[in-house]
């Protein structure tokens, strides 16, 4: 498990610069530009970090993965949608604009390795910020195989969370896939949350085969982003083993600190015995309410688990509700870190059936000095 990387402010501090500065016409129409960060950041290109967490219904375990998604508009005045993967691989692009309320989706383009794929818009529409209903309607073609997508927004409702602003839009999906005479289909529903100054914030899918839920947990400007996809040693994981926290000084490695891989490679990633159930069942008991101060925000512990599943070098990332630097409470921190660095039951590292140390993460949200989720 990794943790947000959240805005580093003399960045975010430079893209404020340019909002007295650009002159550019804001492509989004009023209604729906609040909902997405501010003008200036889409000129220059904005990433959200997301946990994905997925569960399948003949499973209690929930799994957990990183993905990402960039904002950013184009010379012709474009939205351009970029998804990525946990290794910053991207796997989608939507090219979409805005016709009053109307989000319209000029194109969708998936990658899958070497192999990219074009669908034809049949019914651009994907969402509308004015009424309860929208239709995407598109197609896809590789080979013999066809497949017609259907997506409809069926209630639009305003919401606020944490005080801010948002929409919440319902929905349902419907994929039929015509191959070689066959024809087999796939249905879900959805909820998909936007908050002002945020863009997308949560979204949720529930079918017969599984449930997921995407939420927004860091946002960082796409320099920072595009810096973070340089992979090498001192990649987005990376620790300094010199600038540590302290907790288990005797920890040593399986392997070496250039082979250190991130949690979600391993086989099977690596994750707390039991799960999250598990883990509120080892943290809660050791909790002392007073020595959460009345905190609100993101605590983020990131450390290395080695194959035999004992934890070292961790470090510290702090962040408001809103996710802005923050310095939370000594002895907040100093509790918070003594109860992760005595959890003992985490999964061995290994890959391809060989010992392996893991870059993993875990992440308190506090509310008004009680601790009210574990992530991820």
């Amino acid at each position: 498990m990794r943790k947000p990387l959240f805005f580093r402010l003399p960045a975010i501090l430079a893209l404020c610069f340019l909002l007295s500065q650009c002159q550019r016409h804001h492509p989004l129409p009023e209604t729906v530009a609040g909902y997405f960060p501010h003008p200036a950041f889409l000129q220059e290109g904005i990433a959200q970090k997301y946990y994905f967490h997925y569960q399948r219904p003949d499973q209690s375990e929930i799994w957990t993965n990183i993905n990402y998604l960039t904002y950013q508009i184009n010379d012709q005045q474009e939205l351009i949608i970029t998804n990525y993967d946990a290794d910053f691989t991207p796997n989608r692009l939507r090219r979409v604009v805005f016709d009053h309320g109307a989000m319209e989706v000029l194109e969708d383009v998936q990658y899958d390795g070497a192999d990219t794929t074009r669908s034809a818009m049949l019914h651009p529409t994907m969402r509308n910020w004015l009424a309860d209903t929208a239709t995407l309607i598109k197609e896809k073609k590789a080979g013999e195989l066809i497949i017609q997508s259907t997506e409809q927004q069926i209630q639009r409702k305003d919401t606020l969370i944490e005080n801010r602003p948002g929409v919440i839009f319902y929905g349902q999906y419907e994929a039929i896939r015509y191959a070689a005479g066959d024809t087999t289909s796939f249905s879900n529903t959805f909820t998909e949350t936007y908050l002002e100054g945020l863009g997308l914030y949560h979204q949720h899918f529930q079918s017969d085969r599984f449930q997921g839920t995407l939420e927004l947990i860091a946002q960082m400007p796409m320099p920072e982003f595009r810096k973070q996809q340089q992979h090498g040693l001192e990649r987005v994981a990376y620790i300094d083993p010199e600038h540590t926290l302290g907790y288990r000084p005797d920890f040593k490695l399986c392997t070496t600190t250039e082979a250190i891989i991130d949690y979600y490679n391993a086989d099977p990633d690596i994750h707390y015995r039991g799960g999250k159930y598990a883990l509120w069942k080892a943290i809660r008991p050791q909790l002392e309410p007073g020595k959460l101060e009345n905190a609100s925000g993101y605590l983020t512990f990131r450390f290395v688990i080695n194959c035999e599943g004992e934890t070292g070098r961790f470090t510290l990332e702090q962040a408001d509700l809103d996710f802005q630097p923050t310095q939370f409470p000594e002895q907040t921190v100093v509790h918070l870190g003594e109860i992760t660095a005595g959890l003992t039951d985490w999964q061995r590292g290994q890959l391809k059936g060989e010992p392996a140390d893991a870059y993993a993460y875990l992440t308190y949200k506090l509310k008004d000095g009680e601790l009210v989720e574990l992530l991820p």
